[in-house]
């Protein structure tokens, strides 16, 4: 049997808060179709964005 662990999820607002980034940004990120895209998971209504792929994208994001 394995065991499978649980990775913290975040919704919009969430992600947002963490990287002081408005939640149109992050919304503007997961339907993007090329460049720093965010993955995320449609659960309900609303999305699911691991801590993971949230890290992944920002560290994507060019410096200005």
């Amino acid at each position: 049997m394995t065991t499978v662990s649980a990775e913290e999820a975040y919704t919009i607002q969430e992600a947002a808060a963490i990287k002081r980034v408005g939640p149109d940004t992050i919304r503007r990120a997961i339907k993007a179709t090329e460049g720093a895209t965010l993955k995320a998971k449609k659960i309900g209504k609303g999305y699911r964005i691991s801590a993971s792929a949230l890290e992944e994208w920002w560290n994507q994001l060019e410096d200005a």
